[in-house]
């Protein structure tokens, strides 16, 4: 879920969490994004990278800025695979994650957090 009132250019989301609990199975584009990429003219895309040992990158880019990246919707769906019981541990890093308006400045990120338990 987003919310913001600058206009986005790029968005950069780390996602840790524990590999021998759960897998990352597949990222998609949510609502928000999806009705970005309407717009006639070239619009958001976003790219993945998942790592074996539990981190999972996802960047979200507009730097033509041809599309509007502003408001409050979901921005993308993260699927998810229960491999064993145990703290699933899916924790959004603060600390490479990055949000960059279309003026060029960083937006100001806030993460809340949400735990997940993975149970027989």
């Amino acid at each position: 879920m987003v919310n913001s009132d600058s206009s986005l250019a790029l968005a950069v989301v780390a996602l840790r969490f524990d590999p021998k609990v759960v897998k990352v199975r597949a990222v998609s584009a949510g609502p928000f994004l999806a009705n970005v990429k309407d717009i006639k003219e070239p619009g958001a895309s976003f790219t993945q990278s998942i790592d074996a040992s539990g981190v999972c990158l996802i960047s979200v880019s507009n730097l033509n800025g041809a599309a509007l990246i502003k408001g409050t919707g979901i921005l993308l769906f993260i699927e998810v695979e229960a491999l064993a019981a145990g703290d699933a541990g899916l924790v959004l890093d603060k600390g490479p994650m990055r949000l960059l308006g279309t003026d060029a400045r960083d937006v100001a990120l806030d993460v809340i957090p949400v735990r997940a338990t993975v149970k027989q």
